[in-house]
């Protein structure tokens, strides 16, 4: 896994289509991990992915809610750590510990 590198992803939420088809809410996600150097153009109604070279992995995620798909996307790629409760600060770390307790 690529941990310094870019990992361009965008989440698009749809409107409701006029004919029913499409619900109001549907959501897709894509991911493209690629090592090497690469920019990414947002034309408005189109995404273009420059990439010098490499292996293309691009990820597709569906779903019905935005929720669902970043559950997705977060599975991939991996869910970040917890935070330490002491990095929260002194009067939320005393918070913290009588909550515990």
């Amino acid at each position: 896994m690529n941990l310094y590198g870019s990992h361009p992803f965008y989440l698009d939420v749809r409107s409701a289509s006029p004919d029913g088809r499409v619900t109001a809410g549907t959501t897709h996600g894509v991911l493209l991990l690629n090592s090497n150097g690469m920019d990414v153009v947002y034309g408005g109604d189109r995404i273009t992915y420059k990439v010098i070279g490499g292996v293309f992995d691009l990820y597709f995620f569906a779903g019905s809610s935005p929720e669902l798909v970043l559950e997705q996307y977060t599975e991939l790629i991996g869910r970040p750590a917890p935070r330490p409760y002491w990095s929260f600060g002194k009067s939320h770390y005393t918070l913290v510990l009588k909550l515990k307790f």
